[in-house]
């Protein structure tokens, strides 16, 4: 649930009114599009011009500039500073906003969910619980009194996938607090959102429905969508989007392509510096062997703020030089895994559990990089059926996994799920990612195979606890169950 709730906060927080105003309108849309790009120089600009006409939403306006610096840096320090006069933005909306608007519903909904998804970035659980209360009534609120209103939909869908894909260890915390969501609604109001985002009243809504939309479908749902560019929006003149559109080249194994897509990005002038992007170039020049991945990978560690992803940068350091065979700088690395950062994302986690494990297998690497680089034939010759022998018994789990992914990439399915139950069936402590993740795989390649064995399949990832990447495991379990009809 996690990072579907932050992801919606996040862009449902870039929406502009569908109002057919004047010039204030125009403006106020021109500042939305220009936030949404991160270029908050230009969206400055717009903002001094309805600050002349004493336009209710620049608080709002203002908020989203905060809110998406804080998100993209993840500097826990500075929001700290900030917290207070954010509050002092939302309390302006809330006394000077205009009531009988159903935008003033909107935009304190999404004020809220984005403190929320702050406070939740810092592990905040309860500041976000409080937060996500009520930005989820006051979105209630508005839907209530405005059901019709086309920029709410996104809000409302997103809300319903989020908690109706909730992963069971949450659901007794969400219902205390009286959270509560249905996938097939949500999924609807999806449909609706990027609908109505098509037509020209909306237009400038539609990179940030798009967003939603994709994103959603993308993480419940892998591998239905294969490119932003088919919903009409440019990836490479928007950071965000690039983010996104990274995600989906990573799926399709293009390697090349996130390359190409995220150098384009960082050349766009006056946008406002994305760190993360830095984190999957590394990832992605290392797939494909380049000399200066470890120099945008070392990029990543000195210009970000925050503390996630540092294990996962320094684990990818590791393994560069481990390849190079500079293992006294590779052992250094090692050593930043253990000690430095933290374990709160997926990533994070499973670097940290590859590295307290001990040495590791330099061939599984290779054939790693080599999936990740979209080289499946390379990344099979590492792992051929004869070498079986040579692993440990914690190391053939990854040895079928790799197999099986790459079989399911190459298209023998059959192949791919006898190399998914070898895997499911070894049991090891601490469980790892590789195994429940061939559990899911299995259920996804079964779905339109034999729709029981799927279930069963997804019934038992959804028994696994306490392994990297837990939440999102959790909702395509979840999602794949309601596609079959299962509660």
């Amino acid at each position: 649930m996690r990072q579907i709730a932050i992801i919606l906060a996040l862009f449902l927080g870039i929406s502009g009114t569908s109002r057919a105003q004047v010039q204030t309108d125009q403006t106020f849309n021109s500042a939305i599009e220009e936030i949404f790009k991160l270029n908050f120089s230009s969206a400055q600009a717009h903002i001094r011009t309805l600050s002349n006409t004493n336009d209710w939403r620049v608080p709002y306006l203002r908020f989203q500039i905060s809110f998406l610096k804080h998100f993209v840096d993840e500097d826990e320090a500075a929001f700290d500073k900030d917290r207070s006069r954010m509050e002092d933005l939302i309390e302006s909306v809330e006394d000077n906003g205009d009531q009988d608007s159903p935008d003033y519903h909107l935009y304190l909904g999404e004020m809220n969910l984005e403190m929320a998804s702050i406070e939740a970035k810092f592990n905040h659980k309860w500041s976000a619980a409080g937060y996500g209360l009520d930005g989820i009534n006051h979105l209630e609120d508005g839907q209530e009194k405005f059901p019709t209103h086309k920029p709410m939909y996104a809000g409302i869908g997103v809300l319903n996938v989020a908690l109706g894909s909730i992963p069971d260890s949450y659901k007794s915390f969400a219902a205390f607090l009286g959270f509560s969501g249905d996938l097939e609604r949500g999924f609807r109001y999806l449909d609706r959102a990027i609908d109505a985002s098509s037509k020209s009243e909306y237009a400038h809504l539609r990179a940030k429905h798009v967003f939603i939309y994709v994103y959603v479908m993308n993480a419940l749902q892998p591998g239905k969508i294969e490119s932003l560019t088919a919903y009409g929006v440019n990836p490479k003149e928007n950071a965000l989007l690039a983010f996104l559109e990274v995600k989906l080249l990573q799926a399709r194994g293009k390697n090349n392509e996130i390359i190409e897509m995220i150098e384009a990005v960082q050349a766009i002038p006056n946008r406002y510096n994305f760190p993360y992007l830095d984190y999957l170039l590394g990832r992605a020049k290392l797939a494909r062997g380049d000399d200066d991945a470890n120099l945008v990978l070392e990029r990543y560690v000195r210009t970000t703020k925050g503390v996630n992803y540092l294990k996962s940068t320094f684990r990818y350091l590791n393994w560069y030089y481990r390849l190079k065979g500079a293992n006294a700088l590779a052992e250094s690395y090692k050593q930043k895994v253990l000690e430095e950062g933290n374990d709160f994302v997926g990533a994070d986690k499973q670097a940290l559990r590859e590295m307290e494990s001990g040495d590791y297998n330099l061939t599984l690497i290779r054939a790693r990089l080599a999936f990740d680089a979209g080289d499946m034939v390379k990344a099979l010759e590492y792992v051929p059926s004869t070498d079986a022998h040579k692993y440990s018994y914690a190391e053939l789990i990854e040895f079928h996994y790799r197999r099986g992914r790459v079989f399911q990439e190459l298209g023998q399915l059959s192949l791919a799920v006898q190399s998914f139950q070898q895997a499911a069936r070894i049991q090891t402590t601490p469980l790892t990612f590789e195994r429940v993740n061939a559990e899911l795989q299995l259920a996804f390649i079964l779905e339109d195979i034999n729709a029981n064995a799927s279930i069963r399949h997804y019934q038992s990832v959804l028994e696994f606890e306490n392994y990297p990447w837990y939440e999102g495991t959790q909702q395509k379990a979840k999602a794949g169950l309601s596609r079959l009809g299962v509660e």
